[in-house]
Order: C-alpha cells, then structure tokens, then sequence
C-alpha cells in the first residue's frame, strides 16, 4: 500500500492517506470530467492523477479500514500492486 500510495502521489500529485480506498464520493463535476480507462483495479490511482488535471479538489475523510483481514483480498497484493503501478 505504501508504494502505491507513493507513485499515486507522484503521479497525480496528490496526497492521501489510502489511494487505494474504493470509498469515495464524487461531485457532478468530476463524474463528467474524470474519464476512466482502466478496467481493472488501477481506476481508483487514474482518477487521482486526474484531479489535479482537472482542477478538481479532494478531501479526505478519515475511516477505519483494515487489509489484513484473512480471505478478503480478491488478488494477491503484489500481483495487485503491480497491476496498478502498470
């Protein structure tokens, strides 16, 4: 998650705490101007790196998130990594 969030950042220029989160809220705004392309679990860092782009704004609320839960990760986390850095 660390080196995800990292080049999220670097990429996006753009910090948050968990780039990968899924839970997230959208202005009209964005839904228009983000254009996603990728199919796979690498959307949630190409719409970071596109607010920026976009003149859009983030705020991050904090919520209690755990990874490390036995039997929830749908991929392998270094495949899933790896993917998303792609």
């Amino acid at each position: 998650m660390k080196v995800l969030n990292l080049f999220t950042r670097l990429a996006g220029n753009i910090k948050t705490t968990d780039s990968q989160s899924g839970y997230r809220a959208y202005s009209r705004r964005a839904i228009e101007e983000i254009i996603i392309t990728n199919p796979d679990m690498g959307a949630g860092s190409e719409i970071l790196t596109q607010i920026e782009e976009n003149n859009l704004n983030v705020v991050e609320i904090p919520i209690n998130v755990r990874y490390d839960v036995g039997g929830t990760l749908a991929k392998n986390s270094w495949r899933h990594g790896f993917g998303v850095l792609g």
